[in-house]
């Protein structure tokens, strides 16, 4: 799954924690049984089998500002980012219903099949202005929560304050890599604002 370029902004001599999450087709569908709450809007979806943290969408749940433009969901703005309370109840911290136009309808979610990270590795790839590698950080990844990790060290005397660009390259079990992520990263110094 390729992410739109992402910009990274970074104080000089602290940490980035970089956290990614990779899904694939097929898309998984599972039918909203109820309601719970509509602040923040839980729902329970029995059965949903989503990780801990993980983007859907929805269809028919009765609000246009939330429900997906298109079927399926094409566009990454129509994924919503869910927080799994247990294995029937999901909730989505950043939707208030009560806040939006609508009628509850019960509807479905869809979101992206977690990629098993099983003997897969990751590496996230700092490069400068002129494309020479940088630093190379090796990631962890955590096969429960479907998370890759990398932290980035803006203490490290090889990022000086200014403008570099990163690829996050994945390798699969199989020794495909793929690049997942992209975009750029500006060290600015301490005290000051990014440019």
């Amino acid at each position: 799954m390729s992410c739109d370029a992402t910009v990274l902004n970074i104080a000089q001599g602290t940490k980035y924690n970089y956290l990614a999450q990779l899904g694939a087709e097929p898309l998984i569908y599972k039918a909203i049984s109820a309601k719970v709450s509509s602040t923040p809007l839980t729902l329970t979806i029995t059965g949903h089998g989503m990780p801990a943290t993980w983007g859907a969408a929805f269809t028919d749940i009765g609000y246009d500002d939330i429900d997906s433009d298109e079927w399926p969901p094409a566009d990454s703005d129509d994924f919503h980012e869910a927080t799994t309370v247990d294995v029937n109840t999901v909730k989505f911290n950043n939707i208030d219903l009560a806040r939006l136009d609508g009628t509850f309808a019960n509807g479905s979610i869809a979101y992206l099949t977690p990629v098993d990270l099983t003997s897969c590795s990751a590496a996230l790839n700092i490069y400068d202005s002129a494309g020479a590698l940088v630093l190379a950080i090796t990631c962890t990844l955590d096969n429960t929560a479907k998370t890759i990790t990398a932290v980035i060290d803006a203490g490290n005397v090889l990022l000086i304050v200014g403008s570099y660009t990163f690829s996050l390259l994945f390798t699969d079990s199989g020794g495909t890599v793929t690049e997942e992520d992209r975009g750029s990263i500006n060290i600015y110094a301490l005290g000051s604002s990014p440019s």
